[in-house]
């Protein structure tokens, strides 16, 4: 449990540290896709960062409430909070890449925190998820007292 707790401190910086420099990251993702896209207008380039922006955060929040109700239940000995742990892993190492090659830009602006964290969360979700499989998780989640 100690690589998830690793992996969503990772996620929850990241998040904080990309919603105190919103603006310095807004710009600079937008001066990079509109630097990539030239024909495209102005206001459709700052629609787009928006859009990744909310999602980025939405992504955030799902992520982190899913990953704690999993961790209740491993937590619990129910297995199905292993496979909802999975599930939720596979889900943040996706967003954590993607975070990653999104915000890559802002990382001149708001410092290299703003790579990092991302690559954490993904490589700590990526290992936890592993560390479920282990023959010891799958003993100790199967001698767990009966469910009343």
């Amino acid at each position: 449990m100690t690589a998830w707790l690793v992996a969503l401190a990772a996620l929850v910086l990241a998040a904080i540290w990309q919603a105190f420099n919103h603006v310095a990251v807004r710009s600079a993702i937008s001066d990079s896709l509109a630097a990539d896209h030239p024909a495209t207008s102005r206001s459709d380039v700052d629609d787009t960062v928006n859009l990744i922006m909310i999602g980025n955060g939405a992504a955030a929040l799902v992520i982190l409430a899913f990953a704690v109700v999993g961790i209740i239940r491993v937590r619990d000995r129910i297995s199905s909070g292993r496979t909802m742990l999975t599930v939720v892993g596979l889900l943040a190492v996706a967003a954590g890449i993607q975070f990653w090659l999104v915000a890559e830009p802002a990382r001149d602006v708001v410092g290299p925190v703003v790579s990092v964290l991302p690559l954490v969360t993904a490589v700590g979700a990526l290992i936890a998820t592993a560390l479920l499989y282990a023959p010891a998780v799958g003993t100790w989640l199967k001698a767990a007292p009966p469910r009343r």
